[in-house]
C-alpha cells in the first residue's frame, strides 16, 4: 500500500515500511469515508499517510485490521 503523494518508481509511488509499534494511530475520515489515515512515529517527529481505498467498506476493514496489529503494542 502507498502513500497519496509519494512519488516513487511503482506506478509513481514509494513503499515504505513501519512496524506496528511505531504506528500512533489510524482512523478512517469522517468526511471522506473511503480516505482512512496512518500516523506513524518517524525519528523525532509523527507523520501522516493518507490513503484512499476502493469503498467505505474495505477502508473500516482496513483500519480494523491495523488496529488489530496494533493493539500489543499499545498501552490500553
Amino acid at each position: 500500500m502507498a502513500a497519496s503523494g509519494a512519488k516513487g518508481v511503482d506506478g509513481g509511488r514509494k513503499a515504505t515500511t513501519v512496524h506496528f509499534s511505531n504506528v500512533v494511530g489510524c482512523k478512517v475520515m469522517r468526511k471522506h469515508p473511503t480516505t482512512f489515515k496512518l500516523v506513524v512515529y518517524k525519528a523525532t517527529e509523527s507523520k501522516r499517510y493518507d490513503f484512499e481505498a476502493k469503498t467505505a467498506d474495505e477502508a473500516n476493514e482496513i483500519v480494523k485490521e491495523l488496529k488489530k496489529g496494533i493493539s500489543p503494542y499499545r498501552d490500553v
